[in-house]
């Protein structure tokens, strides 16, 4: 279930201004995320961004037909 975003623990939204985070909140909510769960896809649109709180990110390419790659990881603070 999401929950409405009061303040944030990500580092990035942590460094905006008090006024920029009140114009983003509207639009921010708490996610609990399972493990796999896939953020976006090749050749579809994004249609949220995610600021990990917790936990860790990965971006997996596909190499070839069979096989896939972590080419990017991304760990939030705890």
């Amino acid at each position: 279930m999401d929950q409405e975003v009061t303040q944030s623990r990500s580092e990035l939204l942590g460094r905006l201004s008090q006024a920029d985070f009140e114009l983003l909140q509207p639009y921010m909510h708490n996610r609990h995320l399972k493990l796999k769960t896939p953020l976006e896809s090749a050749a579809e649109p994004i249609e949220c961004v995610y600021f990990l709180e917790s936990g860790i990110g990965s971006v997996v390419a596909k190499i070839r037909p069979e096989a896939n790659a972590e080419v990017v990881l991304s760990a939030a603070k705890v």
